[in-house]
């Protein structure tokens, strides 16, 4: 029994002058960068929490896409209710994408979309809902 207690203390005497040795191997860090740490430099190496600097990156990079697609004015076009298939067509089409680009939720396409009838297209749109709320 003493013999093992005596092992385990030199080897925990072992670790210890093992992980002394490890810390004086370890150079100091240059002045500038822990100068640029200290000064709270938002270009010095994020090393504390690698999982906060990534979700701070993703939050800059959200932001970029959002100045960036903000530049852009796009307005869904006015659409009347003609009878020509090809103006319907191209219609939609423009709308898909407008509403791809500005990634609109699908549970708000449709109110977005309706807001742009006009004559009738908003007068069609009016007869369905209140025939769907009456149903």
């Amino acid at each position: 029994m003493r013999q093992s207690i005596t092992d385990l203390q030199q080897q925990v005497l072992t670790l210890t002058a093992a992980i002394q040795q490890l810390r004086t191997d370890i150079p100091p860090p240059l002045e500038d960068e822990e100068s640029d740490a200290a000064n709270g430099n938002p270009f010095a190496p994020r090393r504390a929490n690698p999982r906060q600097a990534r979700i701070d990156d993703n939050r800059a990079d959200n932001r970029e896409d959002t100045r960036w697609e903000s530049i852009f004015k796009l307005e869904i076009p006015e659409f009347h209710g003609t009878a020509a298939a090809e103006e319907l067509l191209d219609w939609l089409v423009t709308v898909e994408e407008i509403m791809e680009f500005k990634r609109v939720p699908l549970d708000r396409c449709a109110a977005l979309i309706a807001s742009r009838f006009r004559g009738r297209a908003a007068a069609w749109w009016k007869q369905l809902k209140s025939s769907r709320a009456h149903n």
